[in-house]
């Protein structure tokens, strides 16, 4: 488990905040990462049941960090007056 601990620090495959899905867990894996000790990692579910895992379990299996999406969209409804249409920019 230390060992794993300082692979995970060195490596930072994910930092405390950040959404990650694990494999196999309950509500398909779905967590928030809040605390990465040398020993283990706490994770909280959205559902907000915290989970404590060993490192040994995390460093040696497939680990999805949500929060490195580079690239995302945003769809928003903007409504303008008719008055004000000739200040709209497009």
């Amino acid at each position: 488990d230390l060992y794993a601990g300082l692979m995970l620090y060195s490596h930072r495959p994910f930092v405390e905040g950040d959404g990650v899905s694990l494999p196999g867990f309950a509500s398909n894996g779905r967590m928030i990462v809040e605390d990465i000790g040398w020993l283990h990692t706490r994770l909280r579910m959205w559902n907000s049941y915290p989970v404590i895992v060993p490192n040994s379990q995390l460093f040696g299996h497939k680990i999805v960090n949500h929060s490195l999406k580079l690239n995302g969209y945003v769809t928003q409804t903007v409504r303008v007056k008719y008055s004000d249409l000739d200040r709209v920019q497009e």
